[in-house]
């Protein structure tokens, strides 16, 4: 499973947050994080635009 991959990537380089434009991807980014055991964070593009703008 690619998404599984695309998962197991962003761990290995820490990122802490993955982010997508798409609706469906984000929901299989989504499970996929839930099935691999990450903590990574799964966001939409507004949601961390939300954020960054929240921040000082």
């Amino acid at each position: 499973m690619i998404v599984k991959e695309k998962i197991s990537a962003a761990d290995r380089m820490d990122t802490g947050i993955l982010a997508s434009v798409c609706p469906f991807c984000r929901r299989n980014l989504e499970d996929a994080r839930v099935i691999v055991g990450s903590s990574i964070e799964v966001l939409d593009l507004i949601q961390l635009v939300d954020r960054m703008m929240d921040s000082p």
